[in-house]
């Protein structure tokens, strides 16, 4: 599954915006965007932040931008 899947079944399942959790971990909605539009992944800093955040531990090893 790709991180932008996996970022969006997240926020999903804690009925989270964009702009919700851009203000809780402290980046621009912009950042969120890309990250769902599959444009980029988050930096390792942000990713704790996101683990920590969610209450999870998100497998960035096999995570991608790019469609199966």
């Amino acid at each position: 599954m790709r991180f932008a899947e996996t970022l969006a079944k997240l926020m999903q399942e804690k009925g989270e915006t964009q702009y919700r959790l851009a203000k809780e971990i402290g980046v621009s909605q912009a950042a969120v965007k890309n990250w769902l539009d599959g444009n980029t992944i988050p930096i390792p800093s942000i990713r704790a932040l996101l683990d920590t955040h969610f209450g999870t531990e998100i497998d960035y090893a096999n995570q991608d931008n790019k469609s199966p």
